[in-house]
C-alpha cells in the first residue's frame, strides 16, 4: 500500500529582511517612520529607515562607514530599491494593485516630525492600523468657469439659391427676347424654378461676419475678470497626476503651442526638488492686471499682470508652505465664444 502523497507546502510570501540580532545593532527606538499622504487624485507612502539599519540589512558582514560618499549613496539607493520590490505590495480590499515605481533617496539630517492628521504605532503585536477620513480629506477645488463672451451672429448668405434664381431670370429673359414659348405653358417652368430655389437654399450657405466677433477689451477690470479664472484653472489642472487628465483640464483654458510649454514649465515648478511624485498643492491664488493692450498679432488682448500662488507641500511627516509671485505678460484670444490663454511670457519670479 503506497503512502499518501505529501501535499506541497504553501508558497512562502516574500518578507522583509530579518532584524539584526547582535548587541551592537539592537534597535531600541522605532525601526522606521512611515508617512501616508492622502491627497486629491493621489495617495503617497513614504518610509524612513535609519542608515545604519539599512546598511546592516543589505551588507550584514560589512563594516559600517562613518560617512557615506556619493557613490555609496547611489549604490545604497539601488540595492534598497531592488530589495523593496520583493516585499513592498499594495492592495485594495481583496484585489492586489500594481506597485508603482519605487523611489529611494538618501536624506541627510534628522527628520522633522509634525502633527499632520494622526499618528499610530505598528509593531509585531499591532500589525495593522485603520484610518478613516471622517471629513478631513479636502476635496479638490472646482474649476472656474472659462470666461465667455457674446459673439455677434454672422449673416448666412444662401449663395446656391441666389445663383439658381439669377439663372432662372436670365433664362426667362432669353425666352422673352427670342419670343419662344415653352411647351405646356410657363406654369410648369415656374413651379420647377421655385422648387429648385427652395432646394438650393440649403446649399452653398456661407456665413459672413458683418462686425467684430468678440468684444474689444480695453479696461483693466475687464481684463482681470478674464485673466484670473484662466490662470487659476491652470493650477487646478495640476491637481491631477495622470498626464492625460492634466492635458484635458488644461486645454479648457489654454490653446495653441502654449499648451505643451505650460505643462512642462508648471510641472517643474510644482514638483519638489529631488522628490519624484511630491508635488505642491496650490491652496490660494490671486492675480492683478496692471495694463491692457490690443493683441498686435490678431484678435484679443495682451495684459501685464502679477499673481501669487501659495502652495502646501508635505514630505517626511510635515508640511510647509511655498509662495511664488510672478510678473508676466499674458495674451488672451477669443475662440468659439470663450477666451483662451495663448501666450505667457514670465518676466520675474520671486519665491517667499
Amino acid at each position: 500500500m503506497k503512502p499518501a502523497a505529501t501535499p506541497a507546502p504553501p508558497s512562502a510570501q516574500a518578507a522583509p529582511p530579518p532584524l539584526p540580532t547582535s548587541n551592537a545593532l539592537i534597535i531600541k527606538e522605532p525601526l522606521a517612520q512611515a508617512y501616508l499622504y492622502v491627497e486629491p487624485y493621489q495617495t503617497r507612502f513614504e518610509v524612513l529607515f535609519d542608515a545604519a539599519t539599512l546598511l546592516s540589512w543589505l551588507s550584514p558582514d560589512a563594516i559600517l562607514p562613518a560617512t557615506l560618499t556619493a557613490e555609496q549613496q547611489r549604490q545604497l539607493s539601488e540595492k534598497a530599491a531592488t530589495r523593496a520590490v520583493n516585499w513592498c505590495t499594495m492592495s485594495s480590499g481583496d484585489a492586489s494593485l500594481a506597485t508603482p515605481q519605487l523611489y529611494v533617496s538618501v536624506i541627510k539630517g534628522l527628520p522633522v516630525f509634525g502633527t499632520q492628521s494622526e499618528t499610530a504605532e505598528i509593531n509585531a503585536t499591532v500589525k495593522t492600523h485603520r484610518w478613516r477620513n471622517q471629513g478631513r480629506l479636502p476635496r479638490p477645488a472646482p474649476l472656474t468657469r472659462v470666461p465667455q463672451y457674446e459673439a455677434s451672429e454672422p449673416v448666412r448668405v444662401p449663395f446656391g439659391a441666389i445663383a439658381w434664381l439669377l439663372g432662372g431670370l436670365v433664362f426667362y429673359t432669353y425666352l422673352k427676347v427670342k419670343d419662344y414659348r415653352l411647351p405646356g405653358g410657363s406654369m410648369p417652368y415656374l413651379a420647377v424654378w421655385l422648387l429648385g430655389a427652395m432646394l438650393m437654399s440649403q446649399l452653398l450657405v456661407i456665413p459672413i461676419q458683418t462686425g467684430s466677433g468678440s468684444p474689444v477689451i480695453t479696461q483693466v477690470d475687464e481684463a482681470q475678470s478674464i485673466v484670473t479664472p484662466l490662470l487659476r484653472n491652470v493650477y487646478r489642472a495640476f491637481d491631477h497626476r495622470v498626464e492625460s487628465d492634466v492635458y484635458d483640464v488644461l486645454e479648457r483654458s489654454v490653446d495653441g503651442e502654449l499648451l505643451r510649454k505650460l505643462y512642462l514649465e508648471t510641472i517643474q515648478a510644482l514638483t519638489l526638488e529631488g522628490r519624484e511624485g511630491t508635488r505642491v498643492t496650490i491652496a490660494e491664488f490671486s492675480a492683478t492686471v496692471d495694463k491692457v493692450e490690443a493683441n498686435t498679432k490678431g484678435e484679443g488682448f495682451s495684459a501685464d499682470c502679477n499673481w501669487m500662488a501659495r502652495g502646501i507641500v508635505g514630505h517626511w511627516g510635515h508640511s510647509h508652505p511655498r509662495v511664488n509671485i510672478y510678473d508676466a505678460r499674458v495674451t488672451i484670444t477669443p475662440a468659439k465664444g470663450e477666451w483662451k490663454l495663448i501666450g505667457l511670457e514670465v518676466q520675474e519670479v520671486r519665491r517667499l
